[in-house]
Parts: structure tokens; sequence; C-alpha cells
């Protein structure tokens, strides 16, 4: 198993090709692929800015050192909506700011990058799904 693998099952096309409709379920299953759960099933580990003694760095490292990071460039939601200082972004609705905002306690992605646990994101992801399903 690889990165090539863990790809196939929850990044099968990159952020930007997926439509505005569909990029929270996108980033949702990205998201659900960092459960340590299935890093292990695809025998990689998670590496932050500690492991590269550099700030703002969070990815996934297979075995081989292959590399994937998770940030805003492979994020459907980024890529949609970053443009506009993410106020429109279904995450913002849900959080009252942007994902890495250093400023509410419970931030999901830092909470991410300082334990592992992809849990409080996918949490808030679920949340925006909800709402957008209700406004349809």
């Amino acid at each position: 198993m690889s990165i090539k693998s863990w790809k196939k099952e929850f990044y099968s096309k990159p952020a930007y090709k997926c439509c505005r409709k569909n990029a929270i379920e996108h980033s949702l299953t990205k998201w659900q692929g960092l459960l340590k759960k299935n890093l292990e099933k695809h025998d990689l580990v998670l590496i932050n800015d500690r492991y590269f003694g550099m700030d703002d760095y969070t990815g996934i490292m297979s075995k081989r050192n292959s590399i994937f990071e998770i940030d805003g460039g492979n994020c459907a939601l980024c890529v949609w909506y970053l443009k506009n200082d993410c106020t429109e972004c279904p995450l913002y609705k849900i959080l009252g700011c942007d994902c890495d905002c250093q400023h509410i306690q419970n931030n999901p992605y830092f909470i991410f990058r300082n334990t592992g646990n992809p849990m409080p994101m996918i949490n808030a992801l679920k949340k925006a799904k909800k709402l957008q399903d209700t406004n349809k």
C-alpha cells in the first residue's frame, strides 16, 4: 500500500477538478482518509512541522518517503472559496471563521496538526454537508 493506493480510495481526483456542489464531499472523503486506521491500512504515517523542523507543514508519508501535504492546495473547499476570504465557505458558516484561523479555541485544522486527530474536521464537514443539504 502507498500514497497512490490511499489517493485511489480517498482522493480520487485533485481538488481543482472537483465541482463546487461536490466540494464538501470531496473534502470529507479526504479527511476520513486521515483517520489512523485508514493511514495504517495504506502503510502511511502523519508528519508535521515537528518532523521537518519547519512551520506550517502537515502531511502524510509512505515508508518510501512519498509525501502528500494536507493544506489548502488540495482542499476542494479552498479551491472554490479561498479567493473570497473564505466567508462563503460552508466551513466558515459552521465555524464562524476560516478553518485554520488561530483565534478559535477548537480549531479543527490545528487540532489535527497538533494531535493527528481528524475527527473535529470530519465533524465540521458533516455539519456543513447537512447545512448544504438542508438549503437545497
